[in-house]
């Protein structure tokens, strides 16, 4: 029930649905976003990092791939491994 209720708050308004999201849990959080599938939105500055400059073990770019429309193929979040 909680997720088709994101859903639809997600619809009505994107915006307002992250803001009351972040407000609930300020450093990390995943979402139900239609036409995107599940997001993880990421505030806690060591957790950025981690993703950025983690090893290739624990995450792997396919998690990003609802960005390679927008990022392109060799965009940072697109790639996993050795570029």
């Amino acid at each position: 029930k909680a997720a088709f209720l994101q859903k639809l708050n997600w619809i009505a308004d994107p915006i307002k649905c992250l803001e009351e999201a972040s407000k609930k849990h300020p450093d990390i959080f995943t979402i139900e976003a239609p036409g995107f599938g599940t997001i993880v939105v990421v505030s806690d500055p060591q957790a950025l990092k981690e993703a950025f400059v983690n090893d290739g073990k624990k995450l792997k770019a396919p998690l990003f791939q609802p960005f390679v429309p927008v990022v392109g193929n060799y965009g940072l979040t697109s790639l996993s491994g050795e570029p």
